[in-house]
């Protein structure tokens, strides 16, 4: 979407680029607006939250599920990315998809806040786009829900469709949804923006948990775990190849407090993992 609402970019706007190969660069107005042109804006989540025109929405994290179940959910990315505009692996094989169902999604790239606002980078190969809601935790206090949105991603180098999470200040793409009342799945000609509305719960604090309620928490919270993992050995293989390719301290250091950023988030989702666990103990249930 090239929609321009206060908290959106065009990727390059106003920032430097990290690239593929180590280097920081700045893109000229033309390249900057060509991106736009390309890929659409880049959004803060607040903003992707009031970018949808009226009679739209950002869609939820049910909704996106509900269209990757519709597609397939193990090949959901290959179905729904672009035929062209994805770089290739880089064992040489391609990263475009099949549309099969005209959604067309292409690689973005994103601006990735962890603790501070990283460059640009990822365009080309990562999508990501932002939903409406936000993960939710448990501590001894209670349960509610946090300040981190969920995403979807798409990458060059995956044929599924990942849920993810970032910061609420990243800058990630945006989609969105038509508002209707029918419940039923899109049609297999239909546009993702064309898809019909589907019932949505966003999550909140509860007064009385049963135990279904702690086990969808943990599992959640499982999920989570497993997502920072995975981008945890992808970024100690970036930061391996860097070293290998001799990259600037700068690019190192900066590669290190992405990786240090991830390592506290697995820390912090066991963390919580144990709270659940305890907190179902408590009631009398359990949760594997």
């Amino acid at each position: 979407m090239n929609y321009e609402v206060q908290g959106s970019v065009c990727y390059g706007e106003a920032g430097e680029e990290y690239t593929a190969d180590g280097n920081y660069i700045t893109l000229s107005n033309g390249e900057i607006q060509a991106n736009c042109k390309k890929y659409g804006r880049l959004y803060s989540q607040e903003a992707a939250m009031n970018a949808c025109p009226s009679g739209w929405h950002l869609p939820s994290l049910e909704e996106w599920n509900t269209l990757i179940k519709y597609v397939g959910i193990d090949n959901a990315g290959l179905k729904l990315k672009a035929k062209s505009g994805w770089n290739n692996n880089d064992d040489g094989s391609s990263g475009n998809g099949t549309d099969n169902h005209g959604f067309s999604a292409l690689p973005g790239g994103g601006k990735f806040y962890y603790g501070v606002q990283f460059p640009f980078r990822d365009i080309g190969t990562v999508g990501k786009w932002w939903t409406k809601d936000f993960m939710y935790s448990c501590d001894d206090t209670g349960c509610g829900l946090t300040d981190k949105p969920f995403a979807m991603l798409m990458g060059n180098y995956r044929n599924d469709v990942k849920e993810d999470w970032d910061p609420k200040e990243s800058l990630l793409s945006v989609r969105c949804i038509k508002n209707a009342s029918s419940t039923n799945p899109p049609s297999a000609n239909s546009s993702s923006s064309n898809a019909n509305n589907l019932s949505s719960s966003s999550g909140g604090s509860s007064p009385s948990l049963d135990c279904s309620d702690y086990q969808y928490q943990y599992d959640a919270r499982k999920r989570d775990l497993s997502s920072y993992q995975d981008k945890l050995k992808d970024e100690q293989d970036a930061y391996n190849r860097m070293v290998s390719a001799g990259y600037s301290s700068s690019v190192l250091n900066s590669q290190q407090m992405l990786i240090q950023q991830i390592q506290k988030n697995i820390q912090d989702t066991q963390s919580l993992m144990s709270q659940i666990s305890s907190q179902a103990r408590n009631a009398g249930c359990s949760v594997y």
